[in-house]
């Protein structure tokens, strides 16, 4: 089978894939993105090398003019791509009696149907639903809710007497502190010991065997390499709960060793919870849930390599089905950050699945076997694609050099100098100059006269 069948059978499972996420019951929902890029990017494009400004202003350009927008609903999936708020291309799918059925801008002559059976065939065993969607859901809440509760109880059994007093706490008057008297050794033996009580459920342990890359096993190593552990070579644990009359309540967690702290502080005032992370001057992060006015607001940072990357979040919800999300990574990068972003909405609209006028209804199989409609659907998908890229190219000349790097202003600037020796051709026609001897034929006829 030629590639351009194989990256259209692949969309097309992943756009079903998308499909089987949803339950019967579930609202359609889409999602639509666009890339946000801020800052100047003269930084980045001098460390690369000064031909790379142009190539750097280019892509940064078409992400944002680029907006992505992912429509589902039980039976039908949908993908457009918008330059600018324009439609640039789009692809979807829908559900038919025993397989899917396809149509795509790409291919506008052809809405291209496939068989379930063909469908499992080519991805070879790959999975692409919800792998909970072939588990008891249910059963498996089940066996994860008992264990943890029981857990949370048996932390909060080490809890100490409340003390009146008074403590300030994240900018906070607090009149109880309730101390927590457990280890870091105790705490990490109770979790993995809850872990590996989930991981005996019958349910639980079918779906973990379906992961990849996770072996039940480790956990019970990583229990008793604890169970061996010196405590004094642990982090020092320390726990505690507050509240005041008002009703506000926080809960603080301190790990401590050789100067090295992890803090975690989550506080409760009303509808309204904060969030606090610090782990060794590496990642902070401030969260803010305010359930009145369905908003989450994130702030913070993370260090790598000597590189401070800041980031920020943000969700609005208008309603139950629509919400406004953004969030923003900031780099920095000579005087000025540079940010990439990603802004977007998620609403309850319904995915659309709409073949043009007048396209055939043709099945892959049937196209398998038929080199002809093959190399012709070919040929229109690599039509389709043609034009998209020239759209492109139009709407933003600087991608033509940054994909032919061999060619550039200069090249194209030296065209019109090749065209001198063209206006010099009136000058090489000197046939009117070879006339004269002709118009000398007159005088040489005076001769007889003599």
């Amino acid at each position: 089978m030629s590639s351009i069948f194989s990256v259209i059978v692949a969309i097309m499972v992943a756009l079903t894939g998308l499909c089987g996420t949803l339950p019967e019951a579930s609202k359609p929902v889409t999602v639509e993105a666009g890339i946000t890029v801020e800052g100047d990017l003269s930084a980045l494009a001098g460390a690369a090398g000064e031909q790379a400004g142009p190539a750097f202003s280019a892509v940064a350009e078409l992400l944002s003019a680029l907006t992505l927008r992912f429509a589902a609903d039980p039976t039908t999936a949908r993908l457009d791509v918008l330059l600018n708020g324009a439609a640039a291309a789009n692809l979807a799918v829908k559900a038919e009696e025993d397989g899917w059925a396809m149509v795509s801008s790409l291919f506008p002559s052809t809405q291209l149907t496939v068989k379930n059976e063909t469908v499992q065939s080519m991805m070879e065993g790959v999975e692409v639903n919800n792998p909970l969607a072939s588990v008891d859901q249910e059963a498996i809440a089940a066996a994860i809710v008992g264990p943890v509760t029981q857990l949370i109880a048996d932390i909060q059994a080490t809890a100490g007497e409340p003390e009146t007093g008074s403590w300030n706490v994240g900018g906070k008057d607090y009149t109880t502190k309730k101390a927590y008297n457990i280890t870091t050794k105790e705490l990490l033996e109770k979790i993995l010991t809850t872990v590996q009580t989930v991981l005996k459920d019958e349910n639980v342990a079918g779906l973990v065997s379906s992961m990849e890359g996770f072996d039940p096993a480790s956990v019970e190593e990583a229990l008793t390499s604890l169970k061996e552990q010196d405590e004094a070579e642990l982090p020092v644990l320390s726990a505690a709960e507050y509240s005041n009359e008002a009703g506000d309540t926080c809960a603080e967690i301190l790990l401590a060793k050789d100067e090295q702290s992890i803090s975690l502080l989550i506080a409760s005032a009303g509808k309204v919870t904060t969030v606090n992370l610090a782990v060794i001057d590496q990642l902070t992060l401030d969260l803010v849930v305010d359930e009145e006015a369905r908003t989450l607001d994130l702030n913070g940072s993370f260090a790598y390599q000597g590189t401070a990357l800041t980031f920020t979040g943000s969700v609005k919800k208008a309603s139950d089905d629509n919400a406004d999300f953004a969030f923003t990574v900031s780099v920095p990068a000579g005087e000025a950050p540079i940010s990439l972003g990603v802004r977007g909405t998620v609403s309850a609209e319904a995915p659309v699945f709409e073949a043009a006028e007048g396209a055939k209804i043709v099945a892959l199989e049937d196209m398998m076997k038929d080199e002809e409609a093959a190399t012709a659907f070919s040929n229109e998908v690599q039509m389709g694609a043609f034009g998209l890229v020239g759209s492109i190219m139009q709407q933003f000349p600087g991608l033509a050099v940054l994909m032919n790097p061999g060619t550039g202003a200069a090249p194209v600037e030296e065209a019109p100098a090749e065209e001198t020796p063209a206006e010099e051709a009136p000058a090489v026609e000197e046939a009117p100059a070879e006339e004269a001897p002709a118009e000398e034929a007159p005088a040489a006829e005076e001769a007889p006269a003599d």
